[in-house]
């Protein structure tokens, strides 16, 4: 009789076979990570079997997915699924955060996947965008330097960019950097705005580039802290004129109390 001896008990071939045939469609089946203690349970699979047919498909390589040592198990379909939707949003935005990647295909070092996956793009401190965004960029500032303005190079792009974000972009730059060099341009507020050298010398009294840098400023606090409350600040301004009045109103009672005072003497 041919049979198989596991943990102490004596399965017979033919149930080994079926059993493993069960396993191969319960794992094909799947479309999303899941445990495998979970799926052991669903299924009502004897442990012992299961791991050792994982083992043998692992070791055939017809493994329909990946598994992470006893603890869970993540299909083929849904890593597709995933690299399918990070390669989709990357290609319609040209920039992605390496946190989203982590997040939606679970990448252990997304800036080396990326440069991999989609060479010519530039890397920087927290995302990875085309290089066709810089080029756009660069155009902007041709323009302010040509019509004496400036640009705020955070507002250029949809994704929240960091100093060492800018710092980067503007560095991988070679038309950037010789404006920047050769004094067509000048870094302003950290280096997020970038004013032309006309706009400078026009704006004597410096209005034009306090106006740039403190609209800058605002707008980096409204994404931190969001716009500040109207109602609130109205009431805040009528507390404000109510202590106003009541100073009045207590000012005339004291010198009030004064004559009275006085009359009395």
């Amino acid at each position: 009789m041919q049979a198989k001896l596991a943990a102490g008990v004596l399965y017979t071939s033919a149930y080994v076979a079926r059993h493993a045939a069960r396993v191969r469609g319960a794992l094909c089946a799947v479309l999303r990570p899941i445990s495998l203690s979970q799926l052991i349970r669903d299924h009502g699979f004897n442990e012992t079997l299961f791991y050792d047919c994982v083992e043998a498909l692992k070791t055939a390589r017809t493994l329909p997915g990946r598994v992470q040592g006893k603890s869970s198990y993540t299909p083929a379909v849904h890593a597709h699924a995933q690299v399918a939707g990070v390669r989709t949003f990357f290609e319609q935005n040209g920039i992605i955060e390496y946190a989203s990647l982590r997040a939606m295909a679970g990448v252990r070092d997304p800036k080396s996947y990326l440069e991999q996956t989609y060479p010519g793009g530039i890397p920087l401190s927290t995302c990875y965008m085309k290089r066709e965004m810089l080029g756009a960029l660069e155009v902007e500032l041709d323009e302010a330097c040509a019509n004496g303005s400036a640009i705020d190079v955070r507002a250029s792009f949809s994704h929240e960019m960091s100093d060492d974000d800018v710092a980067a972009m503007l560095d991988a730059s070679a038309s950037i950097k010789a404006a920047l060099a050769g004094g067509r341009a000048v870094r302003l507020d950290g280096g997020a705005l970038l004013a032309s050298a006309a706009l400078l010398t026009a704006s004597g009294e410096g209005g034009a580039i306090d106006e740039l840098v403190t609209t800058s400023a605002e707008r980096e606090f409204q994404k931190g802290q969001g716009k500040p409350d109207a109602a609130a600040a109205k009431a805040a301004g009528g507390g404000g004129k109510a202590a106003k009045g009541g100073g009045k109103k207590g000012g005339g009672k004291e010198e009030e109390d004064d004559e009275d005072e006085g009359g009395g003497k």
